[in-house]
């Protein structure tokens, strides 16, 4: 009977080592979800304050790059030859096609791709990006000729002299309409050096290092967001945190500059 009794006790005892395990195991799964449920508000979070209506995003931006610059920014796009290739699925990419001439105004061609930019002299920048397109219709003769591609590759990722590319966009889901007219800025750091070039609509795709500044701006923006009701920023506010930045952008070029010419004058 003893032995039978201490038996007892001793399932009794895992009996409530188990349950108590089977509880802490409870508490940790409740912990855990609450964890992700708050990070998943948190990243829902900053995917909102990073996301721009696109009109007051460049309106903004021409406007910042204009103080920096001392010279007045505007808007434009430009229509290139080159489509997405497209099969089966309409929503599913598999990479660039390249339009001839001849054939560029075909009807089929429907979503052709677009470069958004902004520029201090519209002449200079359209004759800039006309002879990028010549030169790539130069090296192609056939509607699927894959060669002219290298050439919008590097139109669309080097930094360009007469111009800023803010952006591209595909016809078939233009971001401006899927998109509710978002953007999100970015640099092209992660786009490999290889064709197709992704275009990710939502995204900019600045490449010119001397105007990364505007991609700190918008970040800074977003940042300023974080302390506001809905997470939004009236236009009249965007425009003040550029004047102030505009400032310092400023005084960093000059410090820069100053640095530079002293280590001229130390050398020589």
């Amino acid at each position: 009977m003893k032995r039978l009794k201490e038996q007892q006790d001793k399932l009794n005892e895992l009996e409530f080592e188990r349950q108590k395990l089977e509880s802490e195991l409870e508490k940790i799964k409740e912990a855990y979800k609450r964890k992700i449920e708050a990070n998943y508000s948190n990243q829902a979070k900053i995917s909102l304050v990073h996301r721009f209506k696109f009109e007051e995003a460049i309106f903004v931006i021409c406007y910042l790059v204009s103080l920096v610059e001392g010279k007045e920014y505007t808007y434009h796009e430009k229509e290139l030859p080159i489509k997405e290739y497209v099969s089966g699925n309409e929503k599913e990419d598999f990479g660039w096609c390249y339009i001839s001439q001849k054939f560029y105004e075909h009807q089929s061609f429907r979503n052709k791709i677009k470069l958004q930019y902004i520029c201090s002299d519209i002449l200079a920048a359209e004759k800039e990006i006309d002879q990028a397109i010549n030169d790539a219709h130069a090296m192609g003769c056939d509607i699927y000729d894959s060669q002219p591609l290298s050439k919008f590759y590097e139109l669309l990722t080097k930094p360009a002299k007469n111009y800023v590319q803010i952006s591209t966009y595909n016809g078939h889901s233009d971001f401006l309409s899927s998109m509710n007219g978002n953007i999100e800025f970015i640099c092209n750091d992660e786009i490999e050096a290889n064709l197709p070039i992704t275009l990710i609509n939502i995204n900019s795709k600045i490449c010119d290092p001397n105007y990364m500044y505007i991609v700190d701006f918008m970040n800074y923006l977003a940042v300023m967001k974080l302390d506001k009701e809905n997470y939004t920023l009236t236009l009249e506010e965007m425009m003040a945190y550029a004047r102030d930045f505009a400032e310092e952008v400023k005084k960093q070029k000059q410090k820069k500059s100053d640095k530079s010419l002293k280590k001229v004058v130390i050398e020589i």
